[in-house]
């Protein structure tokens, strides 16, 4: 136990040392020198007093510990962990790490990450309990030596949605990848006094093992034949013993069941054969809740997880033909638009083909120009990445239009960082620019010659939020004045927190004031000369 919240805490120090990512934040240098010099202050105490908290738990050294004023990396040099274990009076266990890296850049708002590298870590068998210190010397390991480690964690507040990632590359014996992704993730009881009042709650989407082996399994071959003889009859051995086991008492199997042993035996006969890969891999239909009922039985974990032993990663599934990648690369094929975007998503994450943003943004721009939601909220998020904040919130009002979804966190993603007049005027061309404007524009001149003050009050919730439309501010303003002037109060909201999201402490924003007087005198003869106050007058007066 020791052990693991010593190792645990280490990357948690990290994070808290280490400053956010510098493409969100100014760098150092450019910081006033007085900021700067506290910014460095308030990063050494977090590593000192997280160093005297560490050694309550563990004996830990280190030669030296740097921060780069560049990115904000937090580094550890030379690190010598000395756990206190029952099994180890002498204190033989010293884990040796030649180089510890944490970074803590977080990509927005709603994401918290951390990534953490470590190399040249050396672990001696005398880390490990008796039992298990001696299977691995027996396997011809005096220390486990992991030439590089990488821990990769993403939570995202807005769906409680969380990745870890783990990789591992352990010399002369295998290189090891774990990867889950989960929905949903928290602790139900958190604050509460009672630990045992703590409930986790975890909806997996996918996990996968990978072992690829680098000379472990030379050193297993003996033990595995001494207990089961010829090596090409376990797989015939293993399916008869975990069919039995996962028949359970009744001795009743299904079709899952039977499909599970088949699969191992076979991929198990075609690791002996070849030596190279196994992956195990996890995709229920629907994603699956990990309550404690999961793991009472085999067969119910079976049912549920849906394992399956492969030779490819799950991410092997989205990799792109060559040959289609090619002919969407060099315009060969008249690519349908749903392969456009398959193509187009892959060059732009990196899964599936190679990354190559630029592009993937040419093969995805003529469907975004067309006014396709899924292509414009690939490129306005690949272009918020890249930094190009004006064009990704044009293209995120085209998603928007088309209620993709996720538009409405791109597009305010963009609304932080732009100023107002740009911003209105982004709103402005992309309302121009759609091709149902004039259909909007003559379901808006129905309300006001119907008089509807409710459905003119609609038509400006919908103008403001981008429901089913590009965002449209200005025309938000317009209608809410409208309906409000008419009596409803829901309108009124709007209009005045219209007013108020473009006024700070320095009074109304010149660009927003100049706009919306504009609309304000539109709306007012909308009102007088054209006719609808008599015609409210005339709907809901007395």
């Amino acid at each position: 136990m020791t052990t693991l919240r010593s190792l645990t805490a280490l990357p948690l120090l990290l994070i808290l040392a280490a400053r956010p990512d510098p493409a969100q934040t100014q760098s150092v240098q450019d910081l006033d020198p007085g900021v700067a010099s506290l910014l460095f202050a308030v990063q050494r105490f977090a590593v000192q007093f997280g160093l005297l908290n560490l050694r309550t738990f563990t004996d830990l050294t280190y030669d030296s510990i740097s921060f780069d004023p560049r990115t904000g990396d937090t580094s550890v040099n030379g690190l010598r962990v000395s756990p206190r274990l029952p099994w180890d009076p002498s204190r033989a266990c010293t884990i040796e790490i030649e180089r510890l890296v944490g970074y803590a850049a977080q990509p927005d708002v709603d994401t918290l990450r951390s990534d953490i590298e470590i190399e040249g870590v050396g672990v001696p068998a005398a880390c490990f309990e008796p039992a298990v210190a001696l299977t691995v010397q027996g396997l011809g390991y005096e220390r486990i030596e992991v030439s590089a480690a990488a821990l990769s964690m993403a939570y995202t507040l807005s769906s409680s949605a969380a990745e870890l990632r783990l990789s591992a590359d352990l010399d002369d014996a295998a290189a090891l990848d774990v990867a889950t992704h989960f929905d949903y993730v928290w602790v139900a009881g958190l604050g509460r006094d009672d630990p045992d009042d703590f409930e986790p709650l975890a909806h997996l989407e996918s996990a996968e093992i990978q072992f690829v082996d680098a000379g472990l399994w030379e050193r297993i071959k003996p033990m595995v034949s001494a207990q089961v003889g010829d090596l090409n009859a376990a797989p015939a051995l293993v399916r008869v013993l975990l069919g039995q086991v996962l028949a359970g008492p009744g001795g009743t199997t299904t079709p899952e069941k039977t499909a599970f042993v088949d699969n191992v035996a076979t991929e198990l006969e075609r690791f002996i054969r070849d030596g190279d890969r196994l992956v195990l891999k996890m995709a229920p239909t629907g994603g699956a809740w990990l309550d404690d009922d999961l793991f009472q039985t085999p067969q119910r974990m079976i049912e549920t997880l849906e394992p399956e032993l492969s030779v490819a990663p799950l991410a092997a599934e989205r990799v792109i033909a060559p040959a289609l990648v090619t002919a969407a690369l060099t315009g060969e094929a008249d690519l349908a638009p749903e392969v456009r975007l398959e193509v187009g998503e892959a060059l732009l994450s990196g899964i599936g083909a190679p990354k190559a943003v630029g592009a993937g943004l040419d093969l995805l721009a003529p469907l975004a120009e067309a006014w396709n939601g899924e292509a414009a909220a690939l490129m306005s998020k690949a272009l918020l990445d890249e930094g190009d904040i004006i064009e990704g919130y044009a293209l995120a009002l085209r998603a928007m239009a088309a209620s993709t979804p996720g538009a409405q966190a791109l597009a305010s993603r963009a609304e932080a960082e732009l100023g107002v007049g740009e911003m209105l005027d982004i709103q402005a061309t992309a309302l121009a620019e759609w091709p149902e404007a004039g259909a909007l524009e003559n379901t808006q001149a129905e309300a006001i010659e119907a008089g509807d003050v409710n459905a003119l009050r609609r038509l400006a919730a919908a103008a403001e939020a981008g429901r089913a439309q590009p965002r449209d501010h200005a025309g938000a303003y317009r209608l809410a004045a409208l309906a409000a002037a008419g009596g409803n109060a829901g309108a009124a909201q709007l209009r005045d927190r219209l007013d108020a999201r473009f006024t700070d402490g320095d009074g109304t924003d010149p660009d927003w004031a100049g706009l919306r007087d504009e609309v304000a005198a539109e709306a007012l003869e909308v009102w007088t000369e054209g006719g609808l106050g008599a015609r409210v007058l005339e709907r809901y007066g007395r």
